[in-house]
């Protein structure tokens, strides 16, 4: 056997086409309904092929076969319909579908977000719907959203109901981009709350683009020991969500008998439940601990009850804090710059 010397070349061998593949930033579980616009081409077949909208009632209207259903199909499925349409005109024919341009999506948005409802979303093929947008859409998540346990509610095959859990949490802390499932026209999203407060998550989603980046207007109601008991309005700028400490300030500060040890925030969430957190104003006094001062929404109840009893030392040291009232020149107390609510 005779062989080649080692800087001759052989010829590679030929590469036959590859089979046309989805962007990658399709779904390939998208199917497909009235309104979207798709390209079928019939290979060696260019009068056959061209642009189709898919018709109010999910057909497509072809040369020569006429109308052919698509509706609910999958791009791949849309092709074994339309090529078995053509297997009575043409032998070995070969078709591709492609979508060009996606249909609004129809969406639902239910449970702890700012604004829930019904949302027409424009979709196309290079930017999908996802859930993390539509949450957007919907005003952003609320404060006490357990974002653990998002639900993606939807009609799958045959009208059979489906249920994918999302964990958005995950794609906050650890940037889990396979959580923000791509959505479907018909979806519903249903964000239930969490069983109950925590004041570190709550800063954190206070911090994310899941939680309204608007300006707006929080309502809050404080009883107990503070300078004017009742309901305020607090202002909220963007990315500068209100928090307790500013309550209190808003009400004048606390009195002097205050129990800054147990300072409890109720919050309702939008099915009725009520939840209970308790902050440790003192610690932020005394040694600076910003965990305990609370991100507020709207329809908060704050009650700073009497304390039992306080030494000398810890009165100089409640007196001496921004969470009490500050005096001018002639004894006045200090005006607060947020509304009160009478």
């Amino acid at each position: 056997m005779t062989s080649l010397p080692l800087d001759v070349v052989q010829p590679a061998a030929p590469q036959l086409p590859a089979a046309p593949q989805l962007p990658a930033a399709i779904d390939q579980s998208y199917r497909l309904g009235a309104g979207d616009s798709i390209q079928v081409t019939l290979f060696n077949v260019p009068e056959y092929s061209g642009p189709q909208r898919v018709l109010v009632d999910g057909t497509v209207n072809l040369p020569v076969v006429g109308s052919v259903s698509v509706n609910g199909m999958t791009l791949a499925e849309a092709e074994r319909s339309i090529a078995q349409s053509y297997s009575g005109e043409l032998r070995n024919i070969r078709v591709t579908v492609s979508l060009t341009q996606a249909r609004p999506m129809r969406v639902g948005v239910a449970g702890e977000v700012r604004q829930p409802g019904y949302y027409v979303m424009p979709s196309s093929d290079t930017q999908p719907v996802s859930v993390a947008q539509a949450i957007q859409t919907a005003g952003g998540v609320t404060q006490i959203a357990d974002l653990r346990q998002v639900q993606v509610r939807r009609v799958g095959p045959g009208g059979a109901p489906q249920t994918i859990a999302v964990n958005l949490w995950a794609l906050l802390e650890e940037g889990d981009l396979s959580q923000n499932v791509t959505l479907r026209d018909g979806d519903t999203i249903m964000i239930t709350p969490t069983a109950s407060v925590s004041v570190a998550q709550t800063e954190q989603l206070a911090a994310s683009n899941l939680a309204s980046n608007t300006a707006q207007q929080v309502n809050v109601a404080l009883v107990g020991e503070v300078g004017r008991p009742g309901a305020y309005r607090l202002e909220s700028n963007v990315g500068n969500r209100p928090t307790l400490t500013q309550a209190i300030q808003a009400a004048g500060g606390i009195r002097p008998e205050a129990n800054l040890r147990q300072v409890q925030v109720q919050r309702t969430a939008r099915n009725g439940t009520v939840q209970t957190a308790t902050l440790d104003l003192w610690q932020l006094v005394t040694t600076g601990d910003l965990s305990q001062d609370l991100v507020l929404q709207s329809g908060d109840r704050i009650t700073v009850a009497k304390a039992e009893a306080m030494s000398a030392a810890e009165m100089a040291q409640v007196t001496g804090s921004n969470v009490f009232p500050q005096y001018d020149s002639r004894g006045h107390r200090g005006r607060s710059q947020q509304s009160r609510l009478d």
